[in-house]
């Protein structure tokens, strides 16, 4: 394609999508200087067949021929984007839905391991799939389980399947499904934006190697052509509407497609989507971070419900959890990794199940969970989803323990730490008081069991404090010496010794 040299600002990187898109991403731009560029663009013969904004942003779709050009402006932080897609077929997407007739849903599936599937009915009675999970019998089986239950009529149609990013356990179920379900359903267009995958670009990606997506996205791409299903490549900004479904493209590559892109995670399609009145922010793997959401967004990403980004492992952020300030969360995850080893303990998630006005959370533990469009949740869901976080917090284990009748000889504990790493201190307790030794550190790693012998240096640090008058460095202890532990946990674990604990809580 033939676009005019920028020459203001500063680049931040210019990126290729595959399929001859490549992108331009300058910041320090000002908005006088976006709108002379898109006069830059008329200028060399591209007619803008859009303009628009969402929140503060600016989006213009431009056209020379089958070439279009995408690009965005974000005041906020002073960042344009613009992308050439040569050939494109985006001005050809047209929906063509048909008359209400049910209300709408929206399913979470639960699958056999993590990954994400969730199908949103249409009032027409088509469908949208995002991803669909792992190159599985049984996540294709459940897909087309859930598909055909809620079709009123004929067989299922879907009228848009989005795949969010190009990871295993989101986009590779198609393989299992088209093999399985081809004829048995209709694929009206696929959506999604990945990359080529060659051996030239594994330089630029080197995610293309991780879980061999070198060799799957080829199979990918043959698979869809050999469906002949529309494929449309998705661009931030962009805005369709599928029946009752108004859909608003908040990030994708084109905002974080950085070289050398190490994770597909960081490049996952973000959604805004309305429907019935209720709002739903779809974010796959995302990495808020990386997408600078809250930055280019603020308040627009305000959602009824919200799927929460990479199961809730790691890309969410207490500042854009704030700005969705949701009532209704999908976590695709099973509860006790939600609830109790992994999930729980990001600060982000914390918030979000404590300091929020979140009400309930659905879990893939329950099994697949089916909402009404628009969704209220019922009058106690609050307390319910409060003490189901208590049961599972409990079940972590305790932070407070204590033996008694301990020696100098026989010291060593078992700390048993399902969830991150903590921090405990073991005070030794005396007939005589004046023998007390306070505040004995030991680090106990997250994820495993330790045996740890909280009198020798080399497991406990007996001297941890700036300042400890009655530190085992300061008091020590004499051997032959009996006395009672008390441990004191930053997190709930575990704590054994040869005998039953005298007390825990």
């Amino acid at each position: 394609m033939n676009i005019p040299e920028i020459k203001f600002g500063d680049i931040i990187y210019k990126s290729h999508e595959g399929q001859g898109v490549y992108v331009h991403n300058y910041e320090k731009v000002y908005g006088c200087e976006f709108e002379s560029y898109i006069a830059d663009l008329k200028d060399v013969g591209f007619e803008v067949v859009k303009a628009y904004k969402l929140a503060s942003n600016s989006f213009y779709t431009l056209k020379n021929g089958n070439d279009l050009v995408f690009a965005a402006y974000y005041p906020g932080v002073r960042e344009m984007r613009i992308v050439e897609e040569p050939n494109s077929n985006w001005l050809e997407f047209k929906d063509n839905g048909g008359m209400p007739k049910v209300q709408s849903t929206v399913t979470q599936i639960d699958l056999e391991d993590f990954g994400l599937s969730y199908v949103i009915r249409l009032c027409d009675n088509r469908f949208i799939v995002f991803d669909g999970g792992w190159e599985f019998e049984p996540d294709a089986d459940k897909l087309m389980k859930c598909l055909s239950e809620q079709t009123t009529e004929g067989k299922p149609v879907i009228a848009a399947w989005i795949m969010t990013h190009p990871h295993l356990d989101h986009y590779r179920c198609y393989f299992e499904f088209i093999r399985k379900y081809a004829d048995d359903v209709t694929v009206e267009c696929l959506m999604y934006n990945f990359p080529d995958a060659k051996e030239s670009e594994l330089e630029a990606i080197p995610a293309l190697k991780t879980d061999d997506e070198i060799e799957h996205l080829p199979r990918f791409y043959k698979a869809v052509e050999a469906q002949g299903t529309p494929v449309y490549r998705i661009h931030t900004g962009q805005v369709f509407d599928i029946a009752n479904a108004h859909m608003e493209v908040l990030a994708s590559p084109d905002d974080t497609m950085t070289q050398p892109l190490i994770c597909f995670n960081k490049t996952s399609l973000v959604f805004k989507m309305t429907i019935d009145g209720q709002v739903i922010l779809w974010t796959g793997d995302s990495n808020f971070v990386e997408t600078k959401l809250a930055r280019r967004w603020g308040s627009y990403l305000k959602a009824d419900i919200f799927q929460i980004p990479h199961h809730g492992f790691n890309g969410g952020r207490i500042e854009e959890f704030d700005l969705i300030d949701p009532v209704t969360v999908f976590a695709p995850v099973e509860d006790v990794d939600c609830f109790r080893t992994i999930d729980y303990y990001y600060d982000f998630n914390y918030h979000l199940m404590y300091n929020m006005n979140v009400e309930e959370i659905y879990t893939g533990s329950i099994g697949s969970v089916t909402l009404k469009l628009p969704h209220k949740p019922c009058a106690n869901a609050k307390k319910m989803l409060l003490d189901k976080i208590e049961y599972h917090r409990k079940a972590l284990g305790l932070k407070t323990w204590l033996f008694e009748g301990v020696t100098t000889e026989d010291c060593t504990f078992t700390f048993i730490n399902s969830t991150r790493g903590a921090v405990v201190f073991a005070n030794l307790i005396f007939e005589d008081g004046k023998k007390n030794v306070a505040k004995i550190k030991i680090d106990v790693p997250g994820g495993c069991v330790s045996h740890k012998n909280i009198l020798n240096p080399n497991d406990a640090d007996g001297d941890a404090l700036f300042f400890n008058r009655a530190s085992l460095k300061i008091k020590g202890v004499e051997p032959g010496s009996r006395f009672a532990v008390r441990f004191s946990s930053s997190e709930p674990i575990v704590i054994k010794w040869k005998n039953p604990a005298d007390y825990c809580c």
